[in-house]
């Protein structure tokens, strides 16, 4: 399986890919918008955890969810940003509170035995 994380928070990063690679993922990081939709292009990618840290990211993740539908997208974002995208949670992605544990990463993902990620949505 193949993760692609965007944006990673600096103190996070290194703990986030010793996890993804310990569950025998292919992990991929990008930093800027510019570089999502040609790693997305590339096909492959069964999973994003995009770190959004404003508003203008809500539209990347739309755009990810409206031409790749089939890719499971988790979004991690700041205390303060939750309360403000309550009202936008009718996309098809979820939402993982910063600062967030390896546990509450886990349990978002909820992944199969096949490594597939299930749909289920983290509360």
């Amino acid at each position: 399986m193949r993760i692609l994380i965007v944006k990673p928070n600096p103190l996070e990063e290194a703990e986030l890919i010793e996890y993804f690679i310990a569950q025998s993922f292919l992990v991929e990081i990008v930093y800027n918008r510019l570089e999502l939709s040609r790693i997305l292009d590339k096909s492959g990618i069964d999973l994003v955890l995009y770190n959004a840290d404003g508003m203008d990211d809500f539209a990347q993740i739309s755009y990810i969810n409206h031409y790749w539908p089939q890719i499971k997208v988790i979004v991690s974002m700041e205390n303060s940003l939750c309360s403000a995208i309550e009202k936008i949670r009718s996309g098809d992605f979820q939402t993982l509170r910063r600062p967030f544990s390896l546990t509450d990463l886990r349990l978002c993902c909820n992944f199969k035995s096949s490594g597939e990620a299930l749909n289920d949505r983290a509360k």
